[in-house]
C-alpha cells in the first residue's frame, strides 16, 4: 500500500484530499501546524471514512514545515514502522493575498523556505511523487482572462510570487535528478463548497477574506453583511467574474493526477484545476439565496489591492491528461457550503 504524506492535511483543501485518498485505498500521514486549522477536523475525517465503510489507515503529527529536524524524524519514523512515505501532497503554507503584502518575509519563510525543507526530505529519502498546491495567481492577468498552463506568468502579490518560485524549484529538481521524481504543480481557481456530509468545509482561524465563508456567515447572521469589493468592473454586470470549482472536484483531481504520474514517464507537470466557467459575485449571491431559501445582506466597498475583473481556467489539458472534469456546479457549491456553516452554528463552533 502506498503511503502519502499530506502536509497541511487538516486545512480546507488538504482535508478533502485526505478523504479522496482514503477512498482510493491509500494510507495517509497527516501533518499540520494547526496555525490556521483545527485538530477536530481529524475526527471528522475518521467519521466520514467510517460512514463510507472504509478502514482508514491514518496517522497525524502536529508539525511545522519550517522545522527540518521534525520533518526528518517523521520520515525516519515512517521507515522504521514499515510505512515508508512514497508520495507527498504539499498543502502547508500561508495563503492570504492581502496579508502577504503586509508580511512578505513571513510568506517567503513558510511558503518557500518551508517547502524547501519538504523538498529536501523528498530528495534525501527518495520519495518518488510530489504534488504541489499552487495557484492561478501566478498568471499574467494583463494578457487575458482565460489561461492555459503555457501562458505567461507575472505574479503580483508576495503570495503568488512564492508559489511561482516553488514551481521553479520543483522544475529544477526534476532537471537535476533525471528520471528520479514525478512532480505535479496544480494551479487552483477559487476552490469553494464543502463535503456533502456537512462535516468538512472551510474554517480558517484567521484571514477571513474568501467569498464563500463570508457569504455563509452573512446568511446565518454571524456577520452583519457580506463585503463586496467593487461593482463597477468591466464585466457583464459590473461585479468580478471568477472561476469557482467545488472542493470535491479539486480533491478528485489530485487523486487523478497522482494516478497519472504513476503510469506516466513525464517528470514535471503543471495543471489547471478549475471549472472552465465564470460566475459573477452577484450571480453567486443570487444562486445562494435561491438554493438555500435565505437572504444575504451585502455592502459594496472599494476594490482591494491585487483584485482583477475576471479570471478563468482553461481545463483542456486536465481533460486530456487525466480525463478529469468537474462534476459539481454553482448550486452544489452554495448548498454544501451553507450546510457546513449551519452545522457549525448549531454546534456553537463560531
Amino acid at each position: 500500500m502506498f503511503t502519502v504524506l499530506v502536509t497541511g492535511g487538516l486545512g480546507f483543501i488538504g482535508s478533502h484530499v485526505c478523504i479522496s485518498l482514503l477512498e482510493s485505498g491509500y494510507r495517509i500521514i497527516i501533518v499540520d501546524s494547526l496555525i490556521n486549522s483545527y485538530e477536530s477536523i481529524l475526527d471528522n475525517i475518521y467519521s466520514i471514512s467510517k460512514q463510507s465503510k472504509l478502514n482508514p489507515d491514518i496517522s497525524f503529527s502536529k508539525l511545522d514545515i519550517n522545522n527540518r529536524n521534525d520533518l526528518e524524524n517523521l520520515f525516519i519514523k515512517s521507515i522504521n514502522s514499515g510505512k515508508r512515505i512514497n508520495a507527498i501532497f504539499h498543502f502547508a503554507g500561508l495563503k492570504s493575498v492581502s496579508e502577504s503584502f503586509e508580511l512578505p518575509n513571513k510568506y517567503w519563510e513558510t511558503n518557500v523556505e518551508g517547502t524547501l525543507n519538504v523538498i529536501h526530505m523528498m530528495i534525501k529519502f527518495n520519495c518518488t511523487y510530489f504534488l504541489f498546491s499552487s495557484s492561478a495567481s501566478v498568471y499574467d492577468y494583463r494578457r487575458n482572462s482565460r489561461f492555459v498552463e503555457s501562458d505567461d506568468t507575472n505574479p503580483k502579490s508576495p503570495y503568488a510570487k512564492t508559489k511561482l518560485e516553488v514551481e521553479r524549484i520543483l522544475s529544477n529538481v526534476c532537471k537535476s535528478f533525471p528520471n528520479q521524481f514525478k512532480i505535479a504543480s496544480l494551479r487552483y481557481f477559487n476552490p469553494v463548497g464543502a463535503h456533502e456530509s456537512g462535516m468538512l468545509g472551510e474554517l480558517p482561524k484567521s484571514n477571513f477574506n474568501n467569498l464563500f465563508p463570508n457569504l455563509c456567515k452573512a446568511a446565518i447572521g454571524e456577520i452583519d453583511y457580506l463585503k463586496i469589493y467593487g461593482n463597477n468592473w468591466d464585466t457583464k454586470d459590473g461585479y468580478c467574474l471568477r472561476d469557482f470549482i467545488h472542493i470535491n472536484d479539486i480533491a478528485m483531481g489530485h487523486v487523478d493526477i497522482f494516478n497519472y504520474l504513476q503510469r506516466s514517464n513525464k517528470q514535471f507537470t503543471i495543471l489547471n484545476l478549475g471549472s472552465g466557467k465564470v460566475s459573477s459575485v452577484f450571480e453567486v449571491i443570487s444562486t445562494f439565496e435561491k438554493i438555500n431559501n435565505c437572504s444575504v445582506p451585502y455592502k459594496v466597498l472599494d476594490p482591494r489591492i491585487g483584485d482583477i475583473p475576471s479570471l478563468c481556467a482553461d481545463i483542456t489539458l486536465a481533460k486530456k491528461l487525466i480525463s478529469w472534469k468537474p462534476q459539481k456546479v454553482i448550486s452544489d457549491m452554495c448548498r454544501d457550503s451553507y450546510l457546513w456553516f449551519k452545522n457549525l452554528k448549531d454546534k456553537n463552533l463560531f
